[in-house]
């Protein structure tokens, strides 16, 4: 039966076939996930995903668990919220409950979940050359605080990051390593010329509300979704969605390393359509590192101490993501 036929959405109308592992494991053998659309988004039963990661799940109130023996998730019914053991990741869709039973959009299964829970969902990489994006710099202050500006504290974690990375074996180029200003295409082309396996784009956040802080990191979001911040999709396909898988998992090693390194708010990982992001030749993320609005905040920001957590966090995140995706 095709739901095209029907002014209804049809629960159970496809098999999706998927010679895949649970897990980290290996496994063959095609693996049955039921499908439906529902509201004109292609969606995937929740709790098939979970069997098919090699998890459980249960549901209470408007929260969907699934734990495993490796791994653990919870999605909130209705919102497009998720946290994958511990981290909190912003989904392109709301969950849905239909029917009494939750179900996930097929685009977060592919270029969200599958990636970061996977490794064998990643296409394989080597990951030696590395360009680091200091935001803003010349006659562009960025966000303004009360003791810093965003241009000088993103170029003091840049060159502390480039140093950690360099002495773990990776060619690192800078795209400003003095207060200069570059356009976004000039910073594109940068990574473009050496042929860089990632780009890291470093920046700081402000806000109207000063009790706002905390640390998220942005990737580009897939093609006819929206951003976190909006609810217009985007129809466009962007040159930097070719990486949405590799980003995304890049994004939430990012931002869960760095939080195992400073104390602050978790804000996610988060799709939007910012400039740098559509024309990366390679795997790339935006990462604002707190805000300067937030007095405590941006004291922190201020220290060599807080500033060397950063971007060791930042090193070590990029070393997980080698480790997931390098040739074996």
């Amino acid at each position: 039966m095709n739901a095209s036929r029907n002014p209804l959405p049809i629960l159970f109308l496809w098999i999706l076939i998927l010679t895949a592992a649970p897990g980290r494991g290996e496994r063959n053998a095609p693996f049955p996930i039921r499908h439906a659309n529902v509201n004109g988004v292609s969606r995937l039963l929740m709790r098939d995903l979970a069997a098919f990661f090699g998890m459980r799940q249960s549901v209470r109130d408007q929260t969907v668990h699934w734990r495993g023996r490796q791994a653990s998730a919870a999605f909130t019914i209705d919102r497009r919220q998720a946290e994958i053991n511990g981290t909190r990741v912003n989904l392109s869709h709301a969950v849905a409950h239909y029917r009494k039973m939750p179900m996930l959009s097929e685009t977060d299964f592919r270029l969200l979940l599958d990636p970061i829970l996977r490794d064998r969902a990643l296409p394989r990489q080597a990951v030696r050359t590395i360009v680091i994006d200091p935001g803003h710099g010349g006659h562009d202050p960025g966000a303004p605080g009360s003791l810093h500006q965003e241009k000088e504290i993103v170029l003091q974690i840049s060159q502390r990051l480039a140093a950690i990375l360099r002495a773990r074996g990776f060619r690192v180029h800078l795209t400003r390593n003095d207060d200069r200003f570059l356009t976004l295409p000039q910073r594109t082309e940068i990574a473009r010329r050496v042929n860089a396996d990632l780009m890291i784009s470093v920046h700081a956040n402000a806000a109207a509300n000063r009790s706002v802080r905390g640390v998220e990191t942005f990737l580009l979001n897939p093609a006819n979704t929206a951003g976190t911040h909006s609810n217009r999709p985007d129809p466009r396909t962007r040159p930097g969605n070719a990486f949405d898988k590799q980003s995304m998992r890049l994004a939430y090693e990012v931002q869960r390393h760095i939080l195992q390194k400073v104390q602050t708010n978790d804000r996610g990982t988060k799709h939007a359509g910012f400039g740098l992001l559509h024309d990366l030749p390679c795997p790339g993320v935006l990462v604002e590192v707190g805000f300067l609005s937030h007095a405590e905040e941006e004291r922190q920001l201020g220290t060599p101490a807080w500033q060397a957590r950063i971007a060791l966090g930042i090193a070590e995140g990029v070393l997980a993501y080698r480790q997931a995706v390098e040739p074996r």
